[in-house]
């Protein structure tokens, strides 16, 4: 088999090297973004209070009408979920591996049917806000988070920042 010999002046060689560099970074860069499964759904239970804190702050203040940290909090809920939702489980992203994952998750800490754990997750944010947790609607807003549970876990598996933002403006 004869070799082919191809000249490349300065200028084309520079393009070149540059065009293969960005190809190979961007490839580690999206490599680096995707986890074995175990270290997804890790990330997804460091997040979990902070998303079940931020979650009923936002459905306290829906439900109380104008909270001036409303904004605050959707937007911290917002954080949350997305550092979450934006992680790839490395082999099988696939939406029912991540909607899996993260139901593990929800199962474990019995957030998804037991609602004095959702209040007992949420309680350090509501002392720390100066909310009177033992008031009627903050055990509704515990019920409202619990009930929630698959749409929050559907919403992560998706991974769709917009998606993610139509939610919370929907609690």
């Amino acid at each position: 088999m004869a070799k082919k010999v191809v000249r490349l002046t300065g200028n084309e060689l520079h393009r070149l090297v540059k065009t293969v560099t960005k190809r190979v970074l961007n490839e580690e860069l999206l490599m680096e973004m995707a986890y074995p499964r175990n270290e997804f759904v890790r990330m997804v239970y460091d997040k979990l209070q902070q998303i079940i804190q931020n979650w009923c702050l936002v459905r306290y203040s829906t439900l109380t009408g104008d909270n001036p940290n409303k904004s605050h909090w959707k937007t911290e809920l917002l954080t949350h979920i997305v550092s979450v939702a934006s992680n790839k489980i490395k082999k099988n992203n696939s939406y029912q591996n991540r909607f899996k994952a993260t139901k593990e998750v929800w199962e474990k800490k019995e957030c998804d049917r037991d609602v004095n754990v959702v209040g007992m997750l949420a309680l350090p944010q509501f002392i720390e806000e100066g909310i009177d947790y033992k008031d009627v609607i903050c055990k509704q807003v515990f019920y409202d988070c619990m009930n929630a549970s698959s749409s929050l876990i559907q919403i992560i598996a998706a991974a769709d920042e917009e998606a993610i933002k139509q939610y919370i403006e929907s609690i």
